[in-house]
């Protein structure tokens, strides 16, 4: 089966060049049967440097235009584009390796039975930076992965369905075509309520894991994930687990089961007493600082969580 490969992009004219750059060298693959650029209202150099990349390689080349800003939008037209039954997932702001389209096409034949893989994803800090004592990297309390989109689960081949194995990421994974047309396409209610949304593709991956779908984690098929220096901040972490609990319940709130004690599903109260008994306790157990933090991350999100139902309350009876 033959590749299609698909990246959304908005605004990143130069970081969108350099990963089509580490692109380029696989484009005479002749497992890689296109390329979907999905331009998602960039008003930047975005769309010259797509229609240079098509110059380049003619007939090879989608380009898609979606004006509705929403990273779903983006992907849900990048999908419909595309011809291929393999469809691998990047993003604008990593660095492919030149063995990329390979390390699928491997996977695939090494598994023909699993329908969904994820790769590892390794930040890459630009020159003279360095990672804070402040980011724990160490699962199960990785604080990194979704900021810094550090997806690294050691060197064997792995079922999501392990414990602590998370869901696979954007910026490195692989969907055949048969799994959106079963289960829809990332869910596009995530871009109402005016704020940014987070976690599309750990919500779509979440929808599969309840339904049981085989998703498999592939250490060889790696990406390296440029880091915005702007995001090596405990402000921008916090923001990032804020903004990703809101989306989470904006799609989950109305199939949460279970006795509500002011609109707000018990087991999250539950948990949100206990992450905050062991963020102060971690103080008095003079844990690492990268832990430490961790768990502020963890009091953060459920607390989220909590008041994000709570409101919802609110608002319906206003």
């Amino acid at each position: 089966m033959t590749v299609t490969v698909i990246i959304c992009t908005r605004d990143r004219a130069d970081s969108l060049e350099r990963t089509l750059e580490s692109l380029a060298p696989q484009m005479g693959n002749p497992l890689l049967a296109e390329v979907v650029l999905v331009d998602n209202g960039s008003r930047d150099m975005t769309c010259d440097v797509i229609s240079a990349f098509e110059k380049s390689h003619p007939g090879m080349v989608v380009p898609v235009f979606e004006p509705r800003g929403g990273k779903t939008y983006a992907l849900n037209s990048g999908i419909a584009a595309s011809s291929s039954e393999v469809l691998a997932f990047t993003d604008d702001d990593v660095i492919l390796p030149a063995d990329w389209v390979s390390q699928i096409a491997c996977a695939l034949k090494s598994f023909p039975d699993c329908r969904v893989f994820g790769g590892r994803v390794v930040p890459v800090l630009p020159q003279g930076l360095e990672m804070p004592a402040w980011v724990h990297r160490v699962d199960p309390f990785n604080t990194a992965e979704g900021p810094l989109c550090d997806h690294d689960k050691g060197e064997v081949v792995r079922s999501y369905k392990e414990g602590g194995m998370c869901t696979p990421v954007g910026a490195n994974c692989v969907v055949l075509r048969r799994i959106f047309d079963s289960f829809g396409y990332f869910d596009s209610d995530l871009e109402t309520g005016g704020k940014k949304p987070m976690s599309e593709d750990s919500i779509f991956f979440n929808r599969l894991k309840r339904s049981g779908v085989d998703m498999l984690y592939i250490p060889s098929m790696q990406v390296m994930h440029v880091t915005d220096p702007n995001r090596l901040t405990k402000k921008y972490f916090r923001s990032y687990f804020r903004r990703s609990a809101r989306s989470v319940v904006r799609v989950s709130r109305d199939h949460e089961r279970g006795r509500r004690i002011f609109n707000v599903p018990r087991q999250f109260l539950h948990r949100l007493v206990i992450k905050g008994f062991l963020w102060v306790m971690a103080w008095f157990r003079f844990e690492s600082e990268g832990l430490r933090f961790a768990r502020e991350l963890d009091f953060i999100y459920l607390a989220t969580v909590v008041g994000t139902f709570f409101r919802a309350e609110k608002e319906a009876g206003s």
